[in-house]
């Protein structure tokens, strides 16, 4: 197998891809890896090692424990990094069924740094009625897990949306004029300040 068929051989793969080249510099412990990606360990063990080998990820011994980096002297560094850095995030019926476990999600759009937004103050928005904070936190940590990020959110009730974009709210607004995508609309009728959106 050679290096190319090595890099893109999995999903898991990419996970840690994800994980490694958004987080480039930072040091992973194996049980960091396994957290963040939400991988079983045996899968991150045989990865990283794969990785390893192939010299995409550097090795540091901190206090006799192994430490993964990046490794920018890889020979496709370049390139791999471009390609993460540009994939886009894909909302799928998988996304819209986590959200809908959160409560009675009405609308939800993803922007920000999940379509390469670096200026937007969030990169999920979700609107409904009853949404469960804890279970909103549950989802968010699944959806870092696959994009490699920490990602900002918001929740909002549908009173708090319709008067948020009544009033022009700054952050409102700015979610649903920027690059957005949306993932789930079951409003009956969108606020007027908000159409025309992208």
């Amino acid at each position: 197998m050679n290096i190319l068929e090595e890099l893109f051989g999995s999903t898991a793969r990419i996970r840690i891809f994800n994980l490694f080249l958004k987080n480039e510099g930072e040091l992973f412990e194996k049980k960091d890896v396994v957290k963040r990606t939400k991988l079983k360990e045996p899968t991150v063990r045989g990865e990283l090692d794969r990785l390893r080998k192939i010299k995409l990820l550097k090795v540091r011994s901190k206090n006799k424990v192994q430490h993964f980096t990046a490794n920018p002297a890889f020979l496709f560094y370049k390139e791999l990094k471009d390609i993460i850095e540009k994939s886009k995030f894909e909302p799928n019926k998988d996304l819209a069924v986590d959200l809908k476990k959160i409560g009675d999600v009405q609308f939800a759009v993803i922007a920000g740094t999940l379509l390469n937004d670096e200026e937007a103050e969030a990169d999920i928005l979700i609107v409904g009625k009853g949404l469960d904070e804890q279970k909103a936190e549950f989802a968010m940590k699944k959806f870092e897990a696959q994009v490699g990020q920490e990602l900002r959110y918001s929740l909002m009730t549908v009173e708090e949306f319709m008067y948020r974009c009544e009033m022009y709210d700054r952050f409102t607004i700015g979610m649903l004029k920027g690059p957005h995508r949306e993932v789930v609309n079951l409003l009956p009728k969108m606020p007027k300040q908000a159409i025309g959106r992208q």
